[in-house]
């Protein structure tokens, strides 16, 4: 006899499915035109195809559906019970003898669906966006490396400023040049060379201006040093929308698919060494491997929360129940993404282990979900909304 999905399943399912994918699409397109702004500003000056700006586009959406989908998920599961809130069908079913911990069970069959397109987004689709993105950057980068060049103007390039008699885009060279390098706030250094040239480094992703016959002149007044050389070479910045894990050689972490990933650091290809720039690089794809696990259950852990916050008294849900629910959640949700960041900060750091940093957010979270669940469950709380409430009457009234 084939699987058969109970009626209050498809019920509940279908409530939860109309909010969710609103909340996703609506979400990951607010996000994208925050990011979209942040990538004009590569583009609006340059003289890029324009189904080139369309694809690089394209490759910012994954990034969001991290964030989105855990909000969806929230917002979808709250709208839904509260929906059934207000039509007293929730009081129906407690009277019925359908507990609220079986009403949870469509939820979590929901979130394992959800769950499989977090494990495909975070493992496949993201780091795949991710390294296309970075590639499509840099190749812009380089194909205008000397386009945003102009000879006998001060041309700004990060805390560089730049300027040539002579350019010449075709071979990315440079004559005559003067170079002002403020990237030590305590030092000034000026650079004068007799030509130079922009050479790109495919494998590091990153643009080198080499200069020739030239001198270095660093100090102030008086109290400079002179140094002469033959060849020098400056790394030339160019803004980047992919994260930039600046420890790492050749594909970043973030830009790694899943087996990738694994391979690459359980069959130590990233070899273990006391040199800083080798533990770092290592540090990060630990970094990586941990906050993927973590992040592709956030969907079950916000859903527990969600199921809690959703119930309402039929006569709350209609006024402004749902909607401190929903402020709840969110507030909720804001706060485990900082704390999870700022946790992660600290083990780049090396200040605590990176098993740690990922996975102390989420045991939180699901803590605080399973009491707030019980809580309602046992009818102890109306409903998670009136017991704020009523806890703020409370702290009002002692505070007079």
């Amino acid at each position: 006899m084939p699987f058969k999905v109970p009626i209050i399943y498809r019920y509940v399912l279908r409530e939860i499915a109309a909010p969710f994918l609103i909340t996703l699409f609506t979400l990951t397109g607010l996000l994208f035109l925050i990011q979209v702004l942040k990538l004009m500003e590569l583009v609006v000056d340059r003289s890029v195809p324009f189904i080139d700006i369309l694809r690089l586009f394209s490759y910012v959406v994954p990034q969001f559906l991290e964030l989105a989908i855990p909000m969806a998920v929230l917002i979808g599961v709250i709208v839904a019970l509260g929906r059934l809130s207000a039509d007293s069908e929730i009081v129906a079913m407690r009277s019925s003898g359908i507990p609220i911990s079986k009403l949870s069970r469509p939820i979590f069959f929901f979130s394992s669906f959800v769950f499989v397109g977090a494990i495909v987004t975070t493992f496949y689709l993201a780091p795949w966006a991710n390294y296309r993105l970075g590639q499509g950057l840099f190749e812009l980068a380089k194909s205008q490396a000397t386009a945003g060049l102009s000879s006998g103007v001060f041309n700004d390039f990060g805390k560089l400023t730049i300027y040539a008699e002579g350019v010449t885009e075709e071979s990315r060279r440079l004559l005559n040049i003067v170079i002002e390098d403020k990237r030590e706030a305590d030092k000034e250094r000026v650079i004068i060379a007799n030509h130079g040239q922009v050479v790109p480094d495919d494998s590091a992703r990153k643009l080198m201006l080499r200069l020739f016959d030239g001198s270095i002149y660093e100090g102030r007044t008086r109290d400079f040093n002179l140094t002469y050389f033959d060849i020098n070479t400056l790394e030339l910045p160019h803004s980047e929308l992919a994260d930039d894990d600046s420890a790492m050689r050749g594909k970043k972490a973030r830009e790694m698919p899943g087996p990738e990933l694994f391979q690459t650091v359980f069959n130590q290809q990233v070899p273990v060494s006391t040199d800083l720039e080798a533990v770092q690089e290592r540090r990060q794809l630990r970094l990586e491997i941990h906050r993927r696990i973590a992040f592709v259950f956030v969907p079950f852990l916000v859903a527990v929360v969600a199921l809690a916050l959703g119930v309402q008294p039929s006569r709350a849900s209609n006024s402004w129940g749902g909607g401190v629910s929903v402020g709840i959640g969110i507030i909720v949700i804001i706060i485990y993404y900082v704390s999870f960041a700022f946790l992660t900060a600290l083990a780049e750091q090396g200040l605590m282990p990176a098993v740690l940093s990922a996975w102390i957010p989420n045991a939180l979270l699901l803590g605080l979900g399973l009491y707030m669940f019980h809580m309602v469950r046992e009818e102890r709380w109306s409903s998670v909304s009136q017991a704020l409430g009523n806890l703020l009457a409370v702290i009002g009234h002692l505070r007079k």
